[in-house]
């Protein structure tokens, strides 16, 4: 979903006022379908096997995060999770190098909490399906995401003490639909977590590609 244009930050949509989301802040650095240069540098990390920007991408997240959120309200950074078979492909989890970047900058611990227990398919493609739902009917392409990650991640065991009353912030590359940090969201708010942010690179529409 596209965020409305001319939206202040720290402003809530009409969408998110009629359905609320599973976690409290979402924090990015930018658009990505508007920003052309962070939008080449997430497709470098993410696809080009440039691991060394978690470094500095991570470093502007972290700065992004402290001018949005006081210290107090960051306990704890948990990436989402990359399954094994995405990870042989890339060579690199780049969520976790984003999150271990962050967490040098605020010194904050960072745990894989999370674990993806089957692939799911890439954002591209569910942005491919909702060109096929502009024609379709309205609404497939969400649908059929949510779908895909529904059940697809679980808690890691004897995780639930570290994510218990803490305030954890999921670090990720690009949120397009949203489903997966929704998904990811109320896993650790089962576990106990006293709120649960999302910090990531970008957000994207479902109408563009990631």
């Amino acid at each position: 979903m596209e965020l409305p244009t001319g939206l202040r930050s720290g402003s809530i949509c009409g969408l998110c006022r009629r359905e609320p989301p599973a976690w409290e802040q979402l924090v990015s650095l930018g658009d990505y379908h508007r920003d052309g240069g962070l939008r080449a540098g997430i497709l470098a990390l993410k696809h080009g096997g440039r691991r060394d920007l978690c470094l500095p991408l991570g470093r502007a997240l972290a700065r992004r995060l402290e001018e949005c959120v006081p210290a107090s309200r960051i306990d704890l950074l948990v990436p989402v999770p990359l399954h094994p078979l995405r990870y042989l492909q890339r060579g690199h989890d780049q969520a976790l190098g984003l999150a271990r970047s962050v967490a040098a900058v605020l010194n904050r611990p960072v745990r894989r909490s999370l674990r993806r227990l089957r692939p799911t398919p890439a954002q591209g493609t569910a942005c491919s399906e909702s060109l096929w739902a502009a024609l379709l009917g309205r609404g497939r392409a969400g649908h059929s995401r949510a779908a895909n990650v529904r059940g697809a991640f679980a808690l890691e065991e004897r995780e639930t003490r570290h994510v218990s009353g803490r305030r954890v912030w999921l670090v990720d590359d690009v949120v397009t639909s949203g489903h997966t940090v929704r998904e990811c969201s109320m896993l650790l708010k089962h576990a106990g977590a006293d709120s649960v942010g999302v910090l990531c690179l970008a957000r994207a529409s479902l109408s563009g590609h990631a």
